[in-house]
């Protein structure tokens, strides 16, 4: 039962590391996903493609289920806070953490 609660917080991968280490790849996940919420998107005329979800996913299967939950709504926060373009959506955030998490648990 012990070892389900740590795999639905944080994957195997980080687990095995150092305290630091996964702070590290934390951080660095992180602002991967500030980088695509800022810049990989393309913009046709009324219609926004972006790349955002599927780095959630890879997120989310990287980091854990609620791990990359975090981490994708943190960075959807940085994103929009460096590169600011109006109102903030925070279902935005919600749906890039939702990938993160089911792309957890699937994996």
């Amino acid at each position: 039962m012990k070892q389900f609660f740590i795999d639905l917080t944080i994957s195997r991968f980080l687990a095995k590391k150092k305290f630091a280490y996964m702070i590290a790849y934390i951080a660095l996940l992180v602002a991967i996903s500030a980088i695509s919420n800022m810049f990989l998107e393309i913009k046709l005329f009324d219609t926004q493609f972006s790349l955002t979800i599927t780095i959630s996913a890879m997120i989310g299967y990287i980091a854990g289920p609620i791990t990359g939950f975090a981490v994708c709504m943190l960075g959807d926060l940085l994103g929009y806070l460096v590169n600011g373009g109006g109102m903030y959506y925070f279902w935005v955030a919600l749906s890039t953490g939702a990938f993160a998490l089911i792309a957890g648990l699937l994996s």
